[in-house]
């Protein structure tokens, strides 16, 4: 399997209606970055959309100190774009991945309304190595989905099919200032392969959305474990269930 294959190819210039007008698809503009998103959902969503904005906006503008013009920000598990669209007038490139089909259909939609030209979208998910996996989805919204099978036993799987698994480590990125990572159940396989990625990156910080009620034994042991042992300390966020930051690693402090 080649990276290249599972790259996403955009024309700048071609025409979005067949991706706009897909049943249950909104564009909205976000009140607090004036950016404009399509995305997945009913007209409830939409309404909330419009009233609220990007969800958990002022995390996206806290993880902006990450940000860096001659770096690159890797968004993993990117969804319809929210850290990449926001983020990306603030970094050299941005790297972004995303498994779900039509999830990354909009993603792409998103990166051309609003013309950000430096973000590099794959539609695929990351791991320890490459092959192919099963993505199990729970919502039509896209916000729950997993390829960790464990994870969909006794759940409500509304779609299933196999998508390209990659290391991040295949791309042989350099200058990587900032990490997001929002994979259930797969995190830990995501970092094993972008340990040499991080290490040629001199280890930056690293944005991590743990579920509690399905990992609540095992991050400690395993995940979090990892981290520290190649060096990393782990802070929760306050104000944000669930998400963790990896930073101060003594690499960064030579």
């Amino acid at each position: 399997m080649k990276i290249n294959n599972v790259t996403a190819k955009f024309d700048w210039y071609k025409d979005l209606y067949y991706i706009i007008q897909m049943e249950n698809k909104h564009i909205c503009t976000d009140k607090h970055s004036g950016c404009h998103f399509n995305f997945i959902g009913n007209k409830m969503d939409a309404d909330s959309f419009r009233n609220n904005g990007v969800e958990y906006y002022h995390i996206i503008e806290w993880s902006k100190q990450y940000c860096d013009r001659n770096g690159i920000f890797v968004d993993i598990g990117a969804h319809i774009g929210n850290y990449s669209i926001i983020c990306a007038p603030l970094c050299k490139q941005v790297i972004a991945f995303e498994p779900q089909k039509d999830i990354f259909d909009c993603l792409v939609s998103n990166m051309k309304l609003n013309d950000r030209r430096n973000i590099t979208a794959y539609n695929c998910a990351l791991g320890h190595k490459e092959h192919k996996n099963k993505l199990y989805k729970f919502s039509m919204d896209g916000k729950d989905s997993t390829i960790e099978k464990t994870l969909s036993r006794n759940r409500n799987v509304i779609d299933e099919y196999d998508v390209d698994v990659v290391p991040l480590d295949s791309l042989g990125l350099k200058d990587v200032c900032f990490v997001k990572i929002y994979a259930d159940g797969y995190t830990h396989q995501i970092l094993v392969g972008a340990f040499e990625t991080l290490k040629n990156s001199r280890f930056p910080p690293i944005l991590l959305k743990i579920n509690d009620n399905m990992w609540s034994d095992y991050k400690d042991s395993t995940l979090f474990g990892y981290l520290r042992y190649i060096g990393y300390n782990i802070f929760p966020i306050g104000g944000a269930p669930n998400l963790y930051l990896a930073s101060d690693h003594p690499v960064r402090k030579q």
